[in-house]
This record gives C-alpha cells, sequence and structure tokens, in this order.
C-alpha cells in the first residue's frame, strides 16, 4: 500500500476549522482596538491551513503591531504563525527558522508555557524531517515544562506527539500507552475534538498492529465525534483511514467509497495537503485491479496537487506509483526514470524509508531485464534500511523478490526458502494481497519439481484469495500455470480450457493502447508543466520591461515605421532582380537533381535484385514446405523483412525476420542476417532454436562492433525462428523468438507463444541473457504464423486507427480453415482494403505453415 500516514502533532490545542464568520468578527474589532497584535494573531491561526498568503500576512500585522506596543507575549505567537504558514506549505526549513526565533524569545523573556509551545513545534520538524530521536528530546523538554505548570491540555498534546513518535519507530507498544494516556487526559478535559484525535490515533495503532477490527471501531468513534462538533476535516481524515482499513481487507469497492468521500470533503475545504494522499490511495485501489488506465489518471492528480504545495514526500510517493505501473507494463525506461526521481525527491527530505521503497523498485527492474547482481545489490540495500527499521511488510517484498531471483537461476531450494520467509511475515501481518502472490511462486516451485499435486494445492490456495480480491494478475497467472501442468499430464482439453481463459483475461487487462493513453497523460501533465513555466517567465519578462518599451515606442516609433517602408521597397527591388537569376539556376539545379535520383533510383533497383536473389525461391519454399504461404509486402524498393530457410538432417529451420528500418539500411540488415545464419546453422551441431538465435546474436554484435569501431551499432533484427524436426508418428517444432511470437491454431482456438523481450543485435550493456526455447508436439492440420510488426501497425480502416494484434489474431482464427493459397489472398486484400488510401507505414511480411 503505498500512502503517507499523517499525524497532526503540533499546535494541536490551536486546531481550528476555518470559519468566515469569525473572522470577520475578528475584522471587526480591529476597528476598536489600539494595539490589534493580538486579534491579528487569531485571525493568522484560522487561516493557517487554507491560506499561506493571508496568514503571512495576518501574522506580519501582528508583528508590527507587537514591535511597536512592545507586546513580547503577542510578538512570539506572531512569530510562531509565521513558522506555522511555512510549514503548512511543507517549507520546513523556513518554519524551523521562525520556530527557533519564537523559542529564543520566549526563553529570553522567561514565558515558559511559549518555551513549551516552541520545543512542541520544533519536534514536530524532527518528526517530518525523519530524527526521531532529537523529536523525542524536544517533545520531553515540552512535556517536562507542561507538569511544571500543571498544564494538562499541552501534557495531553505532548503524550499523543510521543505515541507518533514511537509509532514510526516501531515501538508499538509504548505508542499504545502514550495514546491511552492522551485520551484520558482528553477525556477529563471533556476535550471533544481532541479526544477524537486521540481516537485516530489509537486506530491508526491499531491498523500497524494489524488488528483491523480494533482500528476500524477507534475509526467510526473517531468519526463521530467529528461529525458530533462538525469538524469537516478531522470527517475527511477518518473516511481516508477507514478506506485504508476496508482496502487491506480486500473490500475494493467499501474503499473506493470512504475514499471519494474524503476527496468531496477536501476540495470543499480546498485542502491542497491532504487531496494528495486520498488521491495516490484511490489510485493504488485500482492498481491493484489492474486498471492501469485510471490507476495513474488518479495518481497524476496526486503529484500534481502535491508538486503545487511543495509536499515532497508525497509528491516522492506519487513517483514511485507511476514508476510502479510503468513496471508492470514492462516500460523499464520510463519506470526506471519515475524511480530515479521519486529517489532524489526521497533524499532531499531525507525520507530513509522512501529512498528504501525506491531501491526495491530500481532491483525489481534490473530483475525483469536479468541484471541479476545489480537487483540484488539494490535488495540488499533497502533489506538494510528496513531491518533497522524493523519494517516486516517491506522485508517480506524483499524476501520475495529475492526468491524469484534464485528460482531463475535455478536455484530452487534457496527460492523456496525465501518464499515461505515471505509468506510467514504476510500471514502474521494480515496482508491476503501478498499472500496470493507468495502462495503463487511457491506453487511455480513445485510444478518446476514436477510434484503437480502440491503445486495444483498452492495454486488453488493463491486463486480463492485472488478471486476475492479482486486480483486479476495473480487470476491471469493462476489459469496460465494450470494450463501448463494439464499439458504436462497430456490432458489437452484441460489445458486449452485454462490457456483460454488465461488469453481472455489478459487480454482485458494488457490492452495494448493502455499504454499509449498512459503516455498521452504523462506527456499532457509534463507538457502543461512546461508551458506554465514558460508562461510565469513570460510575465515576469513583460512586466521589467514594459517601462522601457513604452518609451522606445514613443521615441523612436516614427522613425522606425519610416525606415521600415524603405527597407521594403529596397527588397522588392532587389527581389525582382535576383528572380531572373534564380529562375535560370534552379532550371540548371533540377536537371542535375532529376540526373541524381534516376542514379540513385537504379541503384536501390540494383540493390533489390541482390537481395531476391538472397531470399528462398519460391521453388525452395513449396519443395520444403509445400502446405505454407508467404506475404511479402516491402514499404520501398529494398525491405528490412526478409525469409529464411535451411534443411539440415531430418530439420527444416525457417525464419521470418524485421530488421531495425526500412528502405536501404534495412535492406543491409537483412543481407548480413541471411548471411549470418547460413553461418550459424552450418556451425552448430545441435540445432536449438533458442541456441541458433542466441549464436546468431553473438556473431551481429561482433560483426558490427569491432574493437577498432569509434562508436557501438545498436541495430539488430527481431524475429521468430522455427526448428521442425520430422518423426516416423508425428513433427516436433522448436521455437524461439527475438520479440515476435509464434502463433498456433488447433482446432480453431489460438495459442500465443511468447519471444524473449530483446532483439538479435546489441540491446543493453551487460545484458547476456540467452533466448527462451519452447518445444511443441505437432499434430496434423495445425497451422502455424509468424510475422513482422508491418501488418498490426498498419493505420487505416474508417478512423484511421492501427490495425492491431487483436485483430490479426481473429482474422488468423477466421481463415485458418481455409487452403494456404487462399489465406495469402485473404490477408492481402484485407491489407490493402485497410490501407486504403493511407500510406504504408512499414514492411510487411507474414508467413504461415499447416502441418
Amino acid at each position: 500500500m503505498k500512502f503517507l500516514l499523517f499525524f497532526f502533532i503540533i499546535f494541536y490545542s490551536y486546531s481550528f476549522a476555518l470559519n468566515s464568520n469569525k473572522i470577520d468578527s475578528l475584522l471587526l474589532l480591529v476597528k476598536t482596538n489600539i494595539d490589534n497584535s493580538k486579534t491579528y494573531n487569531k485571525i493568522a491561526k484560522e487561516l493557517r491551513e487554507g491560506s499561506f498568503e493571508r496568514c503571512y500576512y495576518y501574522s506580519n500585522l501582528a508583528l508590527k503591531d507587537a514591535e511597536k506596543y512592545n507586546n513580547i507575549v503577542e510578538k512570539i505567537s506572531a512569530t510562531t504563525n509565521i513558522g506555522d504558514a511555512y510549514y503548512y506549505q511543507s517549507n520546513l526549513a523556513q518554519a524551523q527558522y521562525n520556530y527557533n526565533k519564537a523559542l529564543d524569545l520566549s526563553i529570553e523573556n522567561k514565558k515558559e508555557i511559549l518555551i513549551a509551545d516552541s520545543y512542541n513545534n520544533i519536534a514536530s520538524i524532527k518528526v517530518m524531517e525523519g530524527d526521531l530521536s532529537k523529536a523525542e528530546d524536544s517533545f520531553l523538554k515540552s512535556l517536562e515544562i507542561y507538569k511544571k505548570l500543571n498544564d494538562k491540555e499541552g501534557i495531553g498534546n505532548v503524550y499523543n506527539n510521543i505515541g507518533t513518535v514511537k509509532l514510526y519507530q516501531n515501538n508499538l507498544k509504548e505508542a499504545e500507552f502514550f495514546f491511552e494516556k492522551a485520551l484520558s487526559i482528553k477525556q477529563s478535559l471533556n476535550n471533544k475534538k481532541d479526544i477524537a484525535f486521540a481516537l485516530n490515533n489509537l486506530g491508526v495503532l491499531y491498523k500497524s498492529l494489524n488488528k483491523l477490527d480494533y482500528a476500524k471501531k477507534y475509526f467510526d468513534r473517531a468519526l463521530n465525534g467529528y461529525k458530533e462538533i462538525k469538524y469537516e476535516q478531522g470527517i475527511a481524515d477518518s473516511y481516508n483511514n477507514l478506506g485504508l482499513i476496508s482496502f487491506q481487507e480486500g473490500i475494493n469497492s467499501n474503499a473506493l467509497y470512504f475514499f471519494n468521500m474524503a476527496v468531496s470533503i477536501n476540495l470543499k475545504l480546498n485542502n491542497k495537503q491532504a487531496l494528495p494522499e486520498v488521491y495516490s490511495n484511490i489510485g493504488s485501489v485500482y492498481e491493484s485491479q489492474a486498471d492501469y488506465e485510471v490507476a495513474i489518471k488518479t495518481f497524476h492528480k496526486a503529484l500534481q496537487i502535491s508538486e503545487e504545495t511543495n509536499n515532497h514526500n508525497l509528491q516522492a510517493n506519487t513517483l514511485n506509483n507511476i514508476a510502479n505501473i510503468y513496471l508492470k507494463l514492462d516500460n523499464y525506461r520510463k519506470s526506471l526514470e519515475y524511480f530515479n526521481n521519486a529517489k532524489q525527491v526521497f533524499e532531499k527530505t531525507m525520507n530513509s524509508d522512501g529512498v528504501a521503497l525506491t531501491y526495491i523498485g530500481l532491483g525489481n527492474i534490473y530483475s525483469n531485464m536479468g541484471l541479476h547482481d545489480q537487483a540484488i545489490t539494490y535488495y540488499t540495500k533497502s533489506e538494510k534500511i528496513f531491518e533497522k527499521q524493523s519494517n516486516f511488510e517491506r522485508l517480506a517484498e524483499i524476501y520475495q523478490n529475492l526468491g524469484a531471483l534464485y528460482e531463475f537461476k535455478n536455484d530452487l531450494e534457496k527460492a523456496l526458502t525465501y518464499y515461505n520467509k515471505s509468506l510467514e511475515i504476510n500471514i502474521e501481518q494480515g496482508l491476503k494481497e501478498k499472500q496470493a502472490i507468495n502462495l503463487q511462486t511457491i506453487g511455480s516451485i513445485y510444478k518446476n519439481k514436477n510434484d503437480y499435486k502440491l503445486a495444483e494445492s498452492y495454486y488453488t490456495k493463491s486463486f480463492n484469495i485472488a478471486k476475492e480480491l479482486n486480483q486479476k494478475a495473480i487470476i491471469v497467472l493462476y489459469y496460465k500455470n494450470m494450463s501448463e501442468i494439464y499439458y504436462s499430464k497430456k490432458d489437452y482439453h484441460k489445458a486449452i480450457d485454462f490457456l483460454f481463459k488465461h488469453n481472455t483475461i489478459n487480454d482485458s487487462i494488457r490492452n495494448q493502447d493502455i499504454n499509449k493513453q498512459i503516455t498521452e497523460i504523462m506527456t499532457k501533465y509534463e507538457s502543461d508543466k512546461k508551458t506554465q513555466e514558460i508562461e510565469k517567465l513570460n510575465i515576469e519578462k513583460e512586466l521589467n520591461n514594459s517601462k522601457i518599451r513604452q518609451q522606445f515606442i514613443i521615441i523612436y516609433g516614427f522613425m522606425a515605421l519610416l525606415l521600415f517602408f524603405c527597407f521594403i521597397l529596397f527588397l522588392i527591388y532587389k527581389q525582382f532582380k535576383q528572380k531572373k537569376q534564380a529562375n535560370i539556376k534552379l532550371q540548371f539545379q533540377n536537371e542535375i537533381i532529376s540526373e541524381q535520383k534516376k542514379e540513385i533510383t537504379d541503384s536501390i533497383n540494383y540493390a533489390k535484385h541482390i537481395q531476391k536473389a538472397i531470399l528462398p525461391s519460391e521453388n525452395i519454399i513449396k519443395k520444403l514446405l509445400p502446405n505454407s504461404f508467404i506475404l511479402y509486402k516491402p514499404r520501398n524498393i529494398v525491405s528490412g523483412d526478409f525469409y529464411w530457410i535451411f534443411e539440415k538432417e531430418n530439420k527444416i529451420i525457417f525464419t521470418a525476420a524485421d530488421s531495425t528500418g526500412h528502405g536501404v539500411p534495412g535492406a543491409f540488415m537483412s543481407i548480413i542476417g541471411s548471411l549470418l545464419l547460413d553461418y550459424t546453422v552450418e556451425k552448430l551441431d545441435m540445432l536449438n532454436a533458442a541456441d541458433i538465435l542466441t549464436h546468431l546474436k553473438q556473431k551481429l554484435v561482433s560483426t558490427l562492433n569491432h574493437n577498432d569501431n569509434e562508436r557501438e551499432v545498436q541495430d539488430g533484427m527481431d524475429m521468430a525462428l522455427l526448428v521442425l524436426t520430422k518423426h516416423e508418428q508425428f513433427v516436433e517444432l522448436d521455437y524461439s523468438g527475438a520479440n515476435n511470437p509464434l502463433y498456433l491454431i488447433r482446432d480453431g482456438l489460438l495459442t500465443e507463444y511468447k519471444a524473449t523481450k530483446m532483439p538479435v543485435g546489441l540491446y543493453k550493456e551487460g545484458d547476456n541473457r540467452s533466448f527462451e526455447n519452447k518445444s511443441i508436439e505437432l499434430i496434423e492440420g495445425d497451422c502455424l504464423y509468424i510475422f513482422s510488426d508491418g501488418y498490426a501497425d498498419q493505420f487505416g480502416g474508417p478512423k484511421n486507427n492501427k490495425f492491431k494484434s487483436k485483430q490479426l489474431k481473429q482474422l488468423f482464427i477466421d481463415i485458418s480453415n481455409k487452403e494456404m493459397s487462399i489465406q495469402k489472398e485473404i490477408l492481402n486484400s484485407k491489407f490493402e482494403a485497410w490501407k486504403g488510401q493511407h500510406e504504408q507505414i512499414d514492411d510487411v511480411l507474414v508467413v504461415g505453415i499447416r502441418i
């Protein structure tokens, strides 16, 4: 759960709702008093949460009058109010500066109650900065004074504040002790607002102890207390806390109801300090449901407001949330960018807990990219921080991630140990959402050990929790894993049934439009932000230069106008003279350009013949794959897409590839790719599809990037490679893909075999992953389809949209029972009809093979 807990631990005895009538009545007193410092200070206190500018204005009026009439008490109060104004703007440095001034004045003038208040305020800054030991020292100093003065109100406030420090230190028993003492004092004073506040703190405590029933009970009591005194900000905070309880219980509909109630009240109060946290909580609910588009829109709202109010901790948390969304969508570049931005803001505010969160995120990125050493480094950094803080929930997350790393390394026993450690913590903490993930990964370990009975048991437990919490991402993995189990058992009917359910839900949550929509949202946000900054600079510049421009226009305007007309006349004459010369020159240049164009076109046409000669002939294709078709439509004269076939022993190796770029650069890459494939297959003894791609990648990188090259060539190719092995009773297929998948249609059902997410070529520095190999036993009538991205990416149709892979899948299913030559004709006519008058944007290559 990604949120910040807010404890309004300072200025406790002064917390009142904004009341316009009260301010109006106070302003009337200004007309009757000589020294208005006390009245101005009261007005400032009413305004500090809602309006920084007005609070600061009235605080300075109070300070001016207090100095004029030597009113020391009100001078100290005015200085404190200025600190308050900065505090509510999250400008902690300026807040502390003014609190220290107030403390010095209080000590100098021996005002003990004000000394205690100042220590209390300074301690609150230390809490926000994460320096809890210094915060506790300052709170204890103020407590000592309040006890000496027998100020029960102050004593109760400090007990609440020390309880909050203990809560942050994870010292929950002591936190409970101080909160209970605070509640007891406030009840004896019958301070209803403070009683509700103390009840709220106890609710937060029991939530931390994972005693959700107790927490809910105290939050409800706090809500009723706030409603009784009609304190709307307290009501909003209570709704937010109840939303967090419902979310942790997995009752997302209730959580959204409570969060939206909190948003409604905070919007009414224009409380921009509280809104980002609530929006962030709403975003987390939608994220848990895999509704990433709504989640990121909501996080965007939180980010925008937290930046406006300089709320750095919430800003960093929201950046972290957005980074996690991009990570789930496999957009590592954007995820890395947002995690690093969040880390910088957390470091700026010295929020070690937040920094540790970004370390987990960065570890997740490097883990997904296969850079395991870097991932372990970041996980270890975060583990040290959370162990120091005894933050078991985060430790469980780290153990889960380390388990995944060791599973990838095939160290299954070590992986199982970490998964079980994570599960134990999450059971103790009552975190059902995390338990579902733990159980699913433990099931995968047993599946890899071929202990299908135990694997199915863990998967089913995980599924039951995920279904209860509507965790679509876990449900999708359940169907996928169960399909694989039944496939291994050769129960193909059940395997296909589970796979169909997996594909149906997976398509709904990983819609290809989501990435585009999210990118548009964030691009608009970044663009709006830059536009606002530019407008602000332009306004300032305009104000600074306005007087100079006015004088310039008056003195030199007429002269400039006269010179302008003279200049225009001169230009007209000069252009007339040059036009004749230009026409002659242009005619000559046109002749040269025409000749050069003819030479270039002739060269490209010759390149086309070379490329055609390298591509396998139709006779070879028909001989080796008699029941097949190839739809090949280059965008330009030559193409970056190519196909290649090779026969060795009882194997037929075939690929459809998409080189970087199109036209001449793409054609060069296709020629290099074809030749290197010949070389690779001839040299290899074991013709495993993944091995061929891995060796091809190594050879391509070494060919394009010699040691004496000035730069590394990033070019490469995406491809799907098939190795068909003929046995007496069946045909075995080895498939491996570099970004390009394989579709297999059997009995009208389409199965997608996903590719390894990297190209054949130089990809990321240090990325030495091998390609994944998938072995499939084919039966008669199976249809295989491999292709480049040109068909699905083509714009057209009535709304000029992309054709998209989802529509292409359905087209393959619809035509799969037809003759291969007819399939080719249908695909071609469908493409041309979709494209219509629009330009073809990329090379197109589609290959179909029937077994």
